[in-house]
């Protein structure tokens, strides 16, 4: 997740966009630019609390409940990563 916030903050950059304050302003940023769609976008969205709550321990955080949250993630990312490699990497 961490690496797509960095991507996300470069094509913003690229295209001019607004600088995202947030984790999640960069995936809505890209989505307002039309890098991804609205369903990506949902999907995907949630991985920042998910993210956040690992890292910054914001709530005891149950393994197996983790594990199968990172799984349902997996499918979306490897559309995300689909589509920057199609559209800016040659």
């Amino acid at each position: 997740m961490d690496e797509s916030v960095d991507i996300n903050e470069i094509i913003l950059r690229e295209r001019n966009a607004d600088a995202p304050e947030t984790y999640m302003a960069t995936f809505e940023g890209i989505f307002k630019e039309r890098v991804i769609n609205l369903d990506l976008f949902n999907e995907i969205k949630e991985s920042v609390g998910l993210r956040n709550r690992i890292v910054h321990r914001y709530e005891f955080v149950q393994k197996v409940k983790s594990v199968n949250d990172i799984n349902s993630y997996l499918k979306p990312y490897e559309e995300y990563l689909k589509i920057i490699t199609s559209r800016f990497i040659s």
